[in-house]
């Protein structure tokens, strides 16, 4: 199966989350897969061109865009996930959920200083957010800052 082809039927699953019932814990993501695969078979074009796999991105949610890097990440495919967490904030700039996860697979990469400007964004945005004060002091801590001087930005 070429990349194209492969990046298409990840595209599609994407945008057929909603659809299928898609919803975003702290667990991950869960998906009804027999809704997904109906929806595969009713939209899926077996060689889809570049001009529909760009209308399908243009139909993705920010949420859609998160949760498929979500679905990348997973699978190990960091450089996918990145670019799908980079799509949901340019559709959302205020998506503190897309730049947590961003910084994560930044960490992932090992470019820990994205990650914490990542870290920095989500709590900016929303400063209760768990994950993102947790990964960051994890993070600060790991590369022994002190905790106090990395907060100040």
């Amino acid at each position: 199966m070429s990349k194209a082809i492969a990046y298409f039927l990840v595209l599609v699953a994407g945008v057929a989350l909603g659809a299928a019932g898609c919803e975003t814990d702290r667990d991950g993501v869960h998906i009804n897969l027999t809704e997904l695969r109906r929806l595969y078979r009713d939209q899926a074009d077996p060689q889809p061109s570049r001009k529909h796999v760009e209308a399908l991105l243009a139909l993705m949610s920010p949420q859609q865009h998160n949760d498929l890097g979500v679905m990348l990440e997973r699978d190990g495919r960091l450089e996918e996930a990145k670019q799908a967490y980079e799509d949901a904030i340019a559709k959302d700039c205020r998506f503190a959920r897309a730049y947590a996860n961003l910084g994560n697979v930044h960490r992932a990469l090992g470019e820990d200083e994205l990650a914490l400007q990542r870290y920095r964004q989500a709590l900016v945005l929303e400063p209760g957010n768990f994950d993102a004060a947790n990964n960051f002091a994890d993070l600060s801590a790991a590369r022994g800052e002190n905790l106090e001087a990395s907060i100040e930005y």
